[in-house]
């Protein structure tokens, strides 16, 4: 990829550094995506998603998702606007937060990845809206990451970082599982 796209990345094209910074950080991506709610297992995402669209009576699109990137104010951002903060200032919202800002901040570190931005006025924004917490860096104790290709999470958000109750064998095969997860998913990454 860094081959093919050397150009792309030097030039700062985004979808190019999107993918690239997906690439070297897939851990930080994939817990992200797959924040989902512990009670039924739903993902966040789509989870999140509908509800707004839901609430706003307007659908997400790809030119919306643009237009909001380059900063202009579409009426469909504005109906998304006028949605209540309860709508927006969920546990799910709350994960999608937390994980969005860990995988922002590993990738602007990142010396091998040319990108620089800053998520203090996202992160200002949603604490006005939705409380402080929603910086705590933490998973509300509702939302869990799904483990890779178990089902099962590996991380909980439990915020005491203790057990969740369940019977020992399950929480030392999951415990196994997530130090599998971790040894898999770090260090340097050549690509």
């Amino acid at each position: 990829f860094k081959n093919e796209c050397q150009k792309d990345l030097e030039d700062g094209s985004a979808p190019a550094l999107g993918i690239y910074s997906h690439l070297l950080h897939y851990k930080e991506a994939r817990d992200t995506i797959c924040t989902q709610l512990k009670s039924d297992s739903q993902f966040c995402i789509p989870t999140t998603m509908e509800a707004l669209e839901s609430k706003a009576n307007a659908k997400f699109t790809n030119d919306g998702f643009k237009a909001m990137m380059a900063g202009k104010v579409t009426n469909e951002a504005l109906a998304f606007m006028t949605v209540p903060k309860e709508a927006h200032c969920t546990p799910c919202s709350h994960a999608l937060a937390t994980q969005s800002a860990i995988m922002v901040e590993a990738i602007t570190k990142d010396p091998k990845i040319k990108f620089e931005h800053s998520t203090a006025l996202p992160k200002q924004k949603v604490a006005e809206i939705c409380g402080a917490s929603f910086d705590d860096h933490q998973l509300p104790s509702s939302v869990q990451i799904a483990a890779p290709g178990t089902g099962k999470a590996y991380a909980t958000g439990s915020k005491d970082g203790g057990s969740s109750g369940a019977g020992d064998e399950e929480s030392d095969e999951t415990a196994a599982e997530s130090e599998k997860h971790k040894y898999q998913h770090s260090g340097s990454h050549e690509i």
